[in-house]
């Protein structure tokens, strides 16, 4: 299993879509899909099974598909894959649903705008975020 790796002479946005982890992405979507189907009440809990799930698999998932032999892995990559993933959980609803903004605004907290808004600024911010994780020296 191997995965591209950003590396510092990439250009911004190849970085940013190296660092976004499209294949647990996929899972969940595909997963998302089947819990609907679920009864109502048993939704929420799946949804926190599954999210928190893959939540704990994305870092360990990357730093395995990132790792080069003979060197020394950064936490970058798997840091950043998880923020984006978490991002991704909070934008398409998931969990949060259940907190769900009234239309009049009076009770809840979540609204799928707020959401979206979050997935942007974190995946846009990426590469900014990875640069707070030191690179290993070779050798």
């Amino acid at each position: 299993m191997t995965r591209p790796k950003a590396r510092p002479d990439d250009p911004y946005v190849a970085k940013l879509v190296k660092y976004v982890p499209t294949e647990i992405i996929a899972g969940y979507v595909a997963l998302s899909g089947f819990i609907k189907l679920l009864p109502g009440p048993q939704q929420f809990t799946w949804f926190c099974v599954v999210s928190i799930f893959l939540f704990v698999l994305t870092p360990l998932y990357l730093s395995a598909a990132t790792r080069e032999p003979g060197k020394k892995s950064s936490l970058a990559h798997p840091v950043t894959g998880a923020l984006a993933f978490a991002a991704w959980v909070f934008a398409t609803g998931g969990p949060f649903e259940r907190f769900q903004m009234s239309p009049d605004g009076s009770s809840g907290w979540y609204h799928r705008a707020i959401g979206s808004i979050v997935l942007v600024i974190v995946c846009l911010s990426l590469p900014l975020i990875a640069r707070l994780f030191p690179q290993p020296k070779a050798g």
